[in-house]
Parts: structure tokens; sequence; C-alpha cells
């Protein structure tokens, strides 16, 4: 079984108040109801960062030197991560998230939620790089989070992705 080791050493935020480990494992058993491909076992390590810390890591590992809101590394059997059984890291800045819930219109709790199942599903291999996948991704996440506030921004992320590309 797939399990979620929190770290929020920095006490970014406190944890409990947004996410627990109950709806964690529920948004896991979701996903394998969906039929996303992941190990039997593993590790998915989730760590909240600071804004500096986020732009750090965004810079390091994507060539990007700005501030993002959610990073993810899976370690697939290509790319194995040494040791304690992990198959992935989701790195969360709450400070951005709390800005974005704003913009959203939704809770901060509900803006990591959705963070956290983007997140996992690029661990588990999806992407939305090209029109297929991203359609395909999101409307996997789309059935954990299916009311109107989430489908107007899947489409938002869309049109600003795909769209304004073709224009």
């Amino acid at each position: 079984m797939i399990s979620i080791k929190v770290k929020n050493e920095e006490k970014v935020l406190e944890i409990n108040l947004l996410i627990s480990q109950g709806w964690l494992d529920q948004a896991i058993s979701k996903l394998s109801l969906e039929k996303v491909k992941m190990p039997d076992i593993g590790v998915i390590e989730l760590f909240f960062v600071n804004e500096k810390e986020i732009q750090r890591l965004n810079k390091l590992y994507r060539g990007i030197n700005k501030k993002t809101d959610v990073l993810s590394f899976g370690f697939n059997e290509e790319n194995s991560f040494p040791g304690e059984n992990i198959v992935g890291q989701i790195f969360i800045c709450p400070e951005i998230a709390r800005k974005q819930a704003l913009e959203h219109q939704v809770t901060e709790k509900e803006e990591i939620q959705f963070l956290v199942v983007h997140a996992l599903l690029h661990i588990f291999g999806f992407d939305h790089e090209k029109k297929a996948d991203f359609k395909k991704m999101f409307e996997i996440q789309l059935k954990l989070f299916p009311q109107i506030k989430w489908q107007d921004y899947v489409e938002l992320i869309y049109h600003e992705a795909f769209e304004r590309e073709a224009s």
C-alpha cells in the first residue's frame, strides 16, 4: 500500500487544520479506483516549504527561476530513489496556495488538496503537456473534485495552455 509521510519541519502552516492523513489515504484509494497505475507499496513524502525554498527547488530541478505552487518528483523503476521505499516527493508552498485559493474562490484546504492530487497524478505518470494528456489527467482529477468551481478552473488552465498557443 502507498502511504504518505508529511514533512512540515519549518512549521510553514498548521498542517492538521488543512489536510489529514485520513484524507490522504482516501485520495490514494480513490486514485486506485480510477485505475491509476501505482506501486503496491511505497512512501510518498509531502513537504510544505516557503516561497524561497520552492523557488530554489524549481530552479535547481526544472531550470525555472521563479516561485511555483507545487513540485512533484516520481521515482519509478528507471529512476529509483535510494532507500526507504520512496516512490515520490511533493513540495507545496502554502503561501502561494493561500493566494491561489483567494483567486479560485476556494478554501486554503481545498486548494492544497487539489494540488496534492495533481502532484500525485504526476508521480504516477500523468502529464499535461499535450491536449490528450491534459484531458486524461484532469478527467481523473475532476472525478475527485467534481464541483463546478474546479471544472471552471481546469477550463481556464486548458485555455491558457492550448488555445492561446493557437492564436
